[in-house]
């Protein structure tokens, strides 16, 4: 799925929109027909991405919405910070199996 923590929900899907078009040629709304897009406040990202763990997902792979290197990176450091919640979010939905965590 693609993923881009940012600002808010608006402002991410404005830069999911850019991402889009540059990556696959297709404005978001079509994207979103065939691919899990996640974009908002880092609460939001963390929400979406525990529903996943909460129905059983044991890895989530995430493509950085970010078109330049900078943007990358700093979309990579932005989810990295969530893997924390993420985890608790795991383990609130799983009590009984500790050992599985997200990755």
């Amino acid at each position: 799925m693609s993923v881009r923590v940012d600002s808010g929900l608006q402002s991410g899907r404005r830069v999911l929109d850019d991402y889009a078009h540059a990556s696959y040629g297709m404005p978001l709304e079509e994207l979103e027909k065939i691919q899990a897009i996640v974009t908002g406040t880092p609460e939001r990202v963390v929400d979406r991405l525990s529903r996943y763990i909460a129905a059983g997902a044991r890895h989530v792979v995430v493509r950085l919405g970010a078109l330049d290197l900078h943007s990358q990176r700093d979309q990579l450091e932005r989810v990295a910070a969530l893997i924390p919640s993420l985890r608790q979010a795991d383990a609130r939905s799983s009590p009984s199996d500790a050992n599985r965590a997200p990755s």
